[in-house]
């Protein structure tokens, strides 16, 4: 477990030494810490951490149930929605620039976040909506939507997200939540008069609709519009969560939402291949609807296209 220290204490000197000046502790009880007899405390291990530049989880080692995260939070006092595509561009960038193999797998709850910047209609109502509905931006709650009113800095970074996306292998799980998702957003949106003209919501699903039509062919050529494989699997059973799975060559990191658009990662490899082994099940116990799957793509396609004409009807009694 301190194996990690040894390596970086001078060997002229006597790293236990050293250990029983740091924790203020005999040089038999640091013995007892080495051996593993005694277990080292909260307060020795933040200790040990910060003289050494170490992680609690590179302290303890993959025996331990001991997990170390990075937080990417959003809100008042945490990274605001730019900010936060801005970590989703760099995250791509470092998994786009590995030479290897490499892979993002999205167990998708809504429709992975990308697929908005494809189309600038969608991707600005999807912004005014984290600004506004989960993130309560002030300038937003007594306004109506307008497209105009949406930060063209976060649309246009928007679309560098997209395309750093469509240069990346993927794998997705999708259900029918997946699709549900943005269309009740429109109508809460419709129902509440939240629209400036009443027309945004219509203009909103003709986007949508479009959207789709675009992954049923990408879906159907089994690669994105750059040419990068594409996987699509679908489970009504199993809802997923969001979760993402970075695989670049033996390493991994896995992003988890935490809540308002919030994220922590770790690339600790036992969470990892936990994670891993996870998504696995449940692409085993998943129906393939891209390439292959055409009989299950065409009947997920056909569900999409009924519930975005019945909303369609509704908007316009």
């Amino acid at each position: 477990m301190l194996e990690q220290v040894k390596q970086q204490v001078d060997p002229r000197f006597s790293y236990v030494d050293e250990l029983a000046e740091l924790l203020d502790l005999s040089k038999d009880s640091v013995y007892r810490r080495i051996r593993g007899e005694t277990e080292l405390s909260l307060r020795e291990s933040l200790r040990i951490c910060e003289k050494y530049g170490l992680s609690l989880h590179e302290l303890a080692g993959n025996q331990s149930n001991l997990y170390t995260f990075r937080g990417r939070l959003v809100g008042d006092q945490w990274l605001n929605i730019y900010q936060w595509l801005q970590a989703i561009h760099e995250n791509l960038t470092m998994l786009e620039s590995f030479t290897g193999t490499r892979q993002l797998t999205y167990y998708t709850k809504d429709l992975p976040v990308f697929y908005y910047f494809n189309r600038p209609g969608l991707s600005t109502f999807k912004v005014y909506f984290w600004m506004c509905t989960i993130h309560n931006y002030p300038e937003y709650q007594t306004a109506q939507f307008s497209p105009g009113d949406v930060p063209q800095e976060m649309i246009r970074l928007g679309e560098r997200i997209w395309e750093k996306y469509c240069r990346i292998p993927c794998l997705e799980i999708w259900s029918q939540e997946t699709i549900l998702v943005t269309l009740k957003q429109i109508e809460y949106y419709h129902d509440c008069g939240y629209f400036k003209e009443p027309e945004n919501a219509l203009v909103l699903l003709e986007d949508f609709e479009k959207l789709m039509e675009d992954a049923n062919r990408w879906m159907t050529n089994g690669q994105k519009p750059d040419g990068a494989s594409l996987m699509i699997y679908r489970n009504d059973i199993l809802i997923g969560d969001n979760t993402i799975l970075f695989t670049y060559g033996d390493d991994k990191l896995v992003f988890l939402p935490i809540g308002n658009l919030s994220i922590i990662s770790t690339g600790n490899s036992v969470f990892t291949e936990h994670i891993s082994g996870f998504l696995d099940t449940v692409i085993r116990r998943s129906v393939l609807i891209s390439s292959t799957g055409e009989k299950e793509r065409n009947r997920f396609f056909s569900f999409i296209s009924h519930n975005i004409a019945s909303l369609k009807q509704r908007l316009t009694r």
